[in-house]
């Protein structure tokens, strides 16, 4: 059989003449591939061959019988995938390279008899269709740079330098708008609300991150809200500490430094024995000296024995400003004895006060304190730190 155009090949035209025709005379073809084969026979041709012996009719593979008779059909393989050098079907093409899928690159192997799969790794997770090779993301994608910025993915799948947003837009999915997308959340500006965007792209009223939640000293992050961790301000461990006997209607005040911006959820104090009840205030300072009043707690029982009472504020949560210094007060209705240790900084202060009186009535602080006995006592504000 003489020399067949090539439907799927690029090459153009048919072999020159000559050429053709010698081959035609040997049995011979130009493939597809550009390989010189011999020209397909019908399956199960009486050509003499030896026994088990494997060839490529086309894109036949065959094995002759087991007699010698004849060649005999092995599988059909894809269109051009007969390998005569391995006599087997070639799985994919010799070198080839390309996507598996998203995030996973297949390496064809140089005899075409297998692949290898290799994922992403997490710096660059995206495999880039047609090149075969991971990118740090998708070309033509984009992502938001905070809220008020963009940055677009370029054709060979790296981040272009961000771009701001035009003046009252912001990013919201990796595009600048000036409304909000449906479902979107965002925080506001005093960090523990958040709002939700809503179908007609404006933003809702801010949500408390408490809501419906026990954990109501939460804060927001980027839409969401997370727990802060909790921590004491002041002396919550009095192991090893001396006891001294406490006079009631006797106003003790404390000097507590905040390190950080944070939500104040609770004053303690530690008894080492006692009875009666207790309640607890803060101040703000001014000068080195208690000023204004920010919180303070309900009346809370003291069991006889040693105890750590812990009360809620009024109002709730008040906000403590970072590397500023609070006064914590506590009265007791009877006389106690409290854990106490020699004061090396600050001083204490102590205030006559009635414990029936109301602490609005000591507000802003009276000048009339006088200087504590120079000591320590088991006292704290317990806080979470605004993220």
């Amino acid at each position: 059989m003489g020399p067949t155009p090539c439907a799927q090949s690029n090459r153009e035209g048919w072999p020159r003449p000559f050429v053709a025709f010698v081959l035609a005379g040997l049995g011979l073809s130009v493939s597809c591939s550009g390989r010189i084969e011999p020209d397909p026979l019908p399956v199960g041709s009486e050509t003499p061959c030896d026994a088990e012996e494997r060839r490529c009719n086309g894109d036949l593979l065959e094995k002759c019988s087991a007699d010698g008779a004849a060649f005999e059909l092995v599988g059909q393989c894809n269109p051009g995938s007969c390998n005569p050098v391995t006599l087997a079907c070639d799985v994919c093409t010799a070198g080839h390279v390309d996507c598996a899928d998203e995030s996973t690159v297949r390496v064809c192997s140089d005899d075409g008899l297998r692949e290898t799969l290799t994922p992403c790794e997490s710096s660059a997770p995206h495999c880039l269709a047609g090149a075969g090779r991971c990118a740090v993301c998708v070309p033509a994608s984009s992502e938001c740079v905070g809220d008020k910025s963009r940055r677009a993915c370029d054709p060979d799948g790296q981040w272009q330098a961000a771009a701001q947003c035009p003046t009252g837009e912001t990013c919201s999915l990796g595009e600048c708008t000036d409304k909000c997308r449906e479902g979107d959340q965002r925080c506001v500006p005093d960090v523990d609300h958040y709002e939700i965007c809503g179908p007609d792209g404006d933003w809702s009223l801010p949500v408390d991150c408490g809501t419906g939640s026990a954990t109501y000293w939460d804060v927001c992050r980027e839409g969401l809200c997370v727990d802060s961790p909790e921590y004491a301000v002041g002396n919550d461990d009095v192991g090893g500490w001396d006891t001294t006997k406490w006079d009631a209607n006797t106003l003790i005040l404390v000097p507590l430094r905040v390190n950080s911006n944070a939500k104040l959820f609770a004053l303690e104090v530690i008894t080492a024995a006692g009875g009666g009840f207790v309640k607890l205030a803060l101040w703000e300072d001014a000068s080195g000296y208690p000023a204004r009043l920010i919180a303070s707690t309900k009346n809370a029982s003291v069991v006889t024995g040693a105890e750590r009472v812990t009360r809620f504020p009024t109002p709730t949560l008040p906000a403590l400003a970072a590397q500023q210094t609070y006064w914590i007060g506590a009265v007791f209705s009877t006389e106690q004895t409290l854990y106490t240790r020699a004061n090396g900084g600050p001083d204490t202060l102590v205030h006559p006060y009635a414990f029936a009186g109301n602490f609005l009535d000591i507000d802003p602080f009276p000048a009339s304190a006088a200087p504590g006995s120079g000591l320590d006592f088991g006292i704290s504000l317990q806080v979470k730190d605004l993220l």
